[in-house]
């Protein structure tokens, strides 16, 4: 069981600086965040372009203010 959500764990690994996709599934996986999709990448992507906290400039995603 995901101690943080998914959301959670992006968040906090946008935390130091905007990430693309990929490095941000890294980012995520580092912080502990386990994914049960057979494509971790299209969750996130998901999370990434529905959830209005995060922006995507030039397809680096950082936390909006």
């Amino acid at each position: 069981k995901n101690k943080l959500t998914m959301k959670e764990a992006a968040v906090q690994a946008l935390v130091a600086k905007p990430l693309d996709r990929e490095a941000l599934l890294k980012a995520v996986q580092k912080i502990g965040y386990k994914f049960t999709a057979k494509k971790p990448l299209n969750s996130l992507s998901t999370l990434l372009y529905t959830d209005k906290a995060f922006k995507n400039t030039d397809g680096k995603f950082s936390v909006g203010k």
